[in-house]
């Protein structure tokens, strides 16, 4: 198509936008201000999206206004709308052509780095690019003033105690981290049987329980069970009752209730049949471009495979990658990782050392979450009066450890758990009383 053609078109749709501005809401699912060739067209395209997401009426005056053009070149588009031709088409056209010139720039892209490049890094930038082209995402560019905004309203939040991330529902976390971060990698690890993959699952639930959408990837489990973990966790059913038919009427009333209560939440389990990791990435790419996701969790770390021989290499660019997807993402990513059992001599409590496969997990991670649950512990099944380091009472007790945070520091708090229905609750305030910010009360 002549570029002449593509400006007329473009002059159309911004003319169609000034007489109906109500249009605008399904014009900016289909175009963004790059979709424009023109440059003049583009500015008064993102002058319409922003006046119009800031509420103010769109009009003539507030559009030239905004974009700092004449009245009269404003208004002059008014004469060039084709009634016959509807915005929706004329979108689509002007989308198709911005893909087609994206597509033929990305080609000369590839030719420049394939002689710098490695193939594997590549072909994953390669695939966020064909994502993003395909579903009209691009990179969010902030002035400096803006980003002043927003970390001054970071700092306000956290002195009023409002949570400026994504709620988890732990209670002492989301007060001490602000909730869950976006460009942040969060690993959550321990020992096996020690919760890990129930504590993702509450906190999923509790999320999707507001109706934000998270993506849960599980490497390990099948889609039935991470349902009825769920249901299960909800309906405070164990699992193995309701699988083996053991369930009353009532509580199968009281199941029945819970699923349909959560039915409709927006969480997207996939049972991924890959474990290569560009496949990963491309699945959290298309759920972010497609539903908006804020966040993804990786059941686990340590079955994701990559291209490295050494495999302590493996997980290190494993982990350097999921962090590298939540910073071009702009989402947070929870991915559960195994701890080494301990040698002879060393305790079960969890350190950062015994990370399993990796240290570079260590470096890569924005927060490392440790799960210390004594009581779980190989030996320690029969036994009464099981107790944390700290001499507490640990049982039906968890002890979540912050062994590492970047922006937030250290800290340990305590919550129960409930073992045969795999369910993480708050621990009353008045009863935390050992909650520890960098050797000092929080």
């Amino acid at each position: 198509m002549k570029q002449e053609n593509i400006n007329m078109i473009e002059r159309h749709v911004l003319g169609t936008i000034l007489m109906q501005p109500d249009l605008l809401a399904s014009a900016i699912t289909t175009i963004r201000p790059d979709t424009f060739s023109i440059i003049e067209n583009r500015k008064i395209y993102d002058s319409l999206v922003n006046v119009y997401q800031s509420g103010l009426d769109v009009d003539i005056i507030s559009i030239a206004n905004e974009s700092k053009y004449d009245i009269e070149y404003i208004a002059q588009l008014l004469n060039e709308v084709n009634p016959d031709f509807e915005l929706s088409t004329a979108c689509m056209v002007l989308n198709e052509f911005s893909q087609i010139q994206a597509l033929s720039n990305l080609s000369a892209e590839i030719q420049a780095k394939i002689k710098s490049m490695d193939p594997l890094d590549i072909c994953q930038w390669l695939s966020g690019e064909i994502v993003r082209i395909g579903t009209n995402q691009d990179v969010k560019y902030l002035s400096f003033s803006e980003n002043i905004e927003e970390f001054r309203k970071f700092i306000n939040d956290r002195i009023s105690g409002e949570i400026s991330g994504t709620k988890t529902g732990i209670k002492l976390f989301d007060m001490f981290s602000g909730g869950l971060q976006t460009s942040d990698l969060i690993i959550i690890a321990a020992e096996t049987s020690q919760g890990k993959t129930s504590l993702a699952l509450n906190i999923i639930a509790n999320i999707v329980k507001i109706n934000i959408p998270v993506l849960f990837i599980s490497l390990e489990m099948g889609k039935m069970q991470i349902v009825g973990r769920i249901v299960s966790s909800e309906s405070e059913l164990s699992f193995k009752k309701m699988s083996t038919g053991g369930c009353s009427d009532i509580e199968l009333h009281q199941v029945e209730a819970h699923m349909e209560r959560i039915k409709d939440k927006p969480l997207f389990i996939a049972e991924s049949r890959s474990s290569k990791l560009s496949d990963i990435c491309n699945l959290i790419r298309i759920h972010r471009a497609k539903f908006g996701i804020p966040g993804a969790v990786i059941d686990y770390l340590q079955l994701i495979s990559g291209e490295k021989t050494k495999r302590e290499e493996e997980v290190g660019h494993i982990a350097r990658t999921l962090k590298n997807i939540a910073k071009e993402l702009n989402i947070w990513i929870i991915a559960l990782s195994q701890l080494r059992r301990p040698t002879a001599g060393q305790t079960h409590y969890p350190t950062l050392s015994r990370l399993r496969d990796s240290g570079q997990i260590e470096e890569a991670a924005d927060i490392i979450m440790f799960i210390n649950r004594p009581e779980a512990y190989p030996g320690n099944e029969s036994k009464e009066d099981i107790t944390f380091d700290d001499g507490s009472n640990a049982t039906g007790m968890a002890e979540i450890i912050i062994a590492k945070g970047r922006n937030i520091g250290t800290t340990k708090f305590k919550m129960r758990f409930f073992n045969n229905i795999t369910k993480f609750t708050n621990y009353h305030e008045e009863e935390n009383t050992d909650f520890i910010y960098d050797g000092g009360s929080f």
